[in-house]
């Protein structure tokens, strides 16, 4: 339907983060977590790929799922495939994607830049929240961006590990 509302959820696994500008150490995160198929690379690389502790990785990658929800809102699939999570994991890490004809013949070129753009495996080339706001796409159908902002969200109270005891609940 046309007007209906777009609700994105499964933000267990957030967190804010303080930039440099106001006492933070940038805003970098370190552990490799979230959903198969909307991690960006810098997420999944391993200690073992970079031969040191990882990668640090930051808002890019809340970006990167933008980039494949859109995908996901377009065509009603996701952008990268596998038999495995493991094969999935290594096609996101290359950025291989593709547009097929089948779902994106009626689709415009500059969807397919927007989501390009969003899904560019090097974090320091892809598209900031900004840039994707002043994209041609998305200016194009006049949306007025200040009208995608909902009201703020406090903190939450409380976090409960959810790495627990093997076999126990977590918060428990």
């Amino acid at each position: 339907r046309p007007d209906a509302e777009l609700k994105i959820t499964d933000f267990g696994l957030s967190r804010i983060t303080r930039g440099a500008s106001d006492g933070g150490e940038g805003g970098f995160l370190h552990t490799r977590c979230g959903t198969p198929g909307y991690a960006a690379p810098e997420v999944l690389v391993s200690e073992r790929e970079t031969g040191e502790g990882g990668r640090n990785y930051g808002l890019a990658c809340d970006m990167w799922a933008v980039g494949t929800i859109v995908y996901i809102l377009l065509c009603a699939s996701p952008p990268f495939h596998g038999r495995t999570d493991a094969e999935m994991n290594s096609k996101i890490k290359r950025g291989e994607f593709s547009f097929p004809e089948k779902y994106w013949r009626h689709i415009s070129s500059s969807a397919k830049d927007f989501i390009t753009a969003l899904l560019t495996v090097d974090p320091t080339r892809r598209l900031t929240a900004t840039e994707a706001l002043q994209h041609d796409w998305i200016t194009a159908i006049g949306v007025h961006t200040s009208d995608l902002f909902a009201p703020a969200v406090s903190a939450a109270r409380s976090t409960v590990d959810l790495g627990g005891a093997a076999g126990g609940a977590a918060g428990g």
